[in-house]
């Protein structure tokens, strides 16, 4: 079959079909929709029939223009050459009901690359697709509604959202949701705030457990304890979290909560500073010209107290990380900033599954 196929059904495929895709076969060569769309997945996949991505794709198409909501979701993302039909295959899917390609469509009009930006179409979609379930359209609401995307600053609905998405396994939800508690007057709850640091730092978020270790450093909805503050900073450094690192640098050099050790102050201070945050460069010049965990060294000392820009600006949103535009709060025991509780938002224009469909361009046939 070195020739191009536009419609796989005009090929009998019969002698290759296992028994156990036989009858889906003969059913999707009368145009059974759902049928269509295994033929698609098994050549696609490999495991019952040679694997052939442009046969795939054929059968994905015939299923699509059948209206089957997964295909024409898939076939979207095959329609990499041609912005068009990928954004109205897509549109098509989503006004089918498929929840995940209205989260999707709603992203396209959030990032404005493939189509016109429209935040309030964005809302729509994320709202439909919220309302059927979709914990990453719930939490991108509550990021919405937190940073007035939606047209004002909304905390009430922020919270419902940034709620709905916690309790369905939303860590970043909960550290949104302790950070409005901490930070925003109206709703300051010391008790809640730690509830949901807690509740996101036990599910792993580097940011939370940091945020934990400071409200056991400083009372904040529960009483001081030191170890329990070097503990959840330690397990927030180890996970990557830079500001956990400048603090734990400091617990170390000062013997809070764990015994004095100057070598593993400067290891962590450094580790801080390499990953740019601004306040663990300036401490790492004192290290370097007092000979604090290293040996004096005043010439490296100057460097860090002269390196890179320390001011550190919010980048702006939406971006594909899903950084916020809100400026974080100050952070009442340094003097900076808290992080703020944004995640990587999943860009509406690549689609990052193992199973990924090939470019409608795609041609591997022998």
């Amino acid at each position: 079959m070195s020739q191009k196929v536009k419609d796989p059904s005009a090929y009998d495929y019969t002698p290759m079909m296992p028994p156990a895709l036989l009858e889906s076969y003969r059913k999707a060569m009368k145009g059974d929709a759902a049928s269509m769309y295994q033929m698609a997945e098994a050549f696609r996949q490999g495991t019952e029939v040679p694997r052939n991505s442009k046969v795939a794709i054929d059968w994905l198409r015939l299923a699509a223009e059948k209206h089957h909501p997964e295909a024409m979701y898939n076939y979207s993302y095959a329609c990499k050459g041609n912005v068009i039909a990928r954004v109205e295959w897509m549109r098509s899917a989503a006004e089918a009901g498929h929840h995940v390609a209205m989260y999707d469509l709603a992203l396209m009009y959030a990032e404005g690359t493939l189509i016109a930006q429209d935040w309030s179409l964005c809302e729509q979609w994320m709202t439909r697709s919220a309302k059927k379930g979709n914990r990453k359209a719930k939490d991108y609401l509550g990021w919405m509604y937190h940073n007035g995307r939606a047209g004002t600053v909304d905390l009430v609905q922020a919270m419902r959202w940034y709620e709905d998405a916690a309790m369905h396994g939303s860590t970043r939800s909960a550290l949104a949701l302790g950070e409005i508690h901490t930070f925003e007057r109206e709703h300051f709850d010391p008790e809640k705030a730690f509830f949901w640091y807690r509740f996101a730092a036990y599910s792993g978020d580097a940011e939370a457990q940091t945020n934990l270790g400071y409200c056991y450093q400083s009372g904040i909805g529960t009483e001081k304890d030191a170890k329990e503050a070097f503990k959840w900073t330690q397990e927030g450094a180890r996970r990557g979290d830079r500001r956990a690192m400048f603090v734990l640098g400091n617990y170390h050099r000062w013997g809070y909560g764990t015994r004095t050790d100057d070598r593993k102050a400067f290891e962590w201070m450094s580790r801080s500073a390499e990953k740019g945050y601004a306040r663990a460069l300036d401490t790492l010049g004192v290290y370097h010209s007092n000979g604090i965990g290293t040996p004096r060294d005043i010439v490296r000392g100057f460097e860090c107290y002269r390196g890179p820009p320390r001011r550190e600006t919010p980048t702006a949103a939406p971006t594909r990380d899903g950084s916020s535009t809100r400026d974080s709060p100050p952070d009442a025991a340094s003097g900076r900033r808290w992080p703020t509780a944004g995640r990587r938002w999943r860009s509406a224009t690549a689609r990052p599954r193992s199973t990924q469909w090939p470019s409608c361009t795609t041609s591997d046939r022998a």
